[in-house]
């Protein structure tokens, strides 16, 4: 296995918790999605002017009327645009987490416990190491030996890809 996978899984788990509390925030907003309303759009018209060339008083400019018949496509344009993106980071993030998850699940049982101590519930390796009564040097050991596991998994997969 490269150096270049093991240094892919450790970044994985490293900022697994990180990913955690951004899934926990998106599926938020995209179940309660924040809207542009239409007094919204309307007040940001009001306030936008142009460089005044042109301008009679008394007179309505003639974009005025195209930009008011057209607010409500760009309140839904707006609308739509937010919770689209929001799900494409939403479906990624889930991607990574999943597949991370599913390959600790597959270390031997030990292994896959001391990674999620360590690194999914960022329980410090002293603790750690008297829950199973051993030093933190044979946990440091398990962890490597774990990492280097789901390096393989990820390499596997990898020569599929193609």
């Amino acid at each position: 296995m490269s150096a270049e996978m093991i240094k892919m899984v450790k970044d994985l788990l490293d900022t697994y918790r990180g990913r955690e509390w951004r899934i926990g925030v998106l599926e938020h907003e995209l179940a309660n999605p924040a809207k542009v309303t239409k007094d919204e759009q309307i007040e940001a018209m009001n306030f936008g002017h142009g460089d005044g060339i042109g301008y009679t008083k008394g007179r309505v400019s003639d974009k005025t009327l195209y930009i008011a018949m057209n607010y409500e496509e760009q309140v839904a344009r707006l609308n739509a645009e937010t919770p689209s993106a929001i799900a494409a980071e939403l479906f990624e993030l889930k991607r990574k987490q999943s597949k991370l998850k599913l390959y600790v699940s597959l270390l031997e049982k030990r292994q896959a416990e001391v990674i999620r101590m360590l690194c999914f519930e960022k329980t410090p390796a002293v603790q750690v190491a008297k829950h199973y009564d051993v030093t933190e040097r044979t946990i440091e050991r398990i962890k490597k030996s774990a990492i280097e596991h789901l390096a393989e998994m990820y390499e596997y997969v990898e020569r599929f890809k193609g």
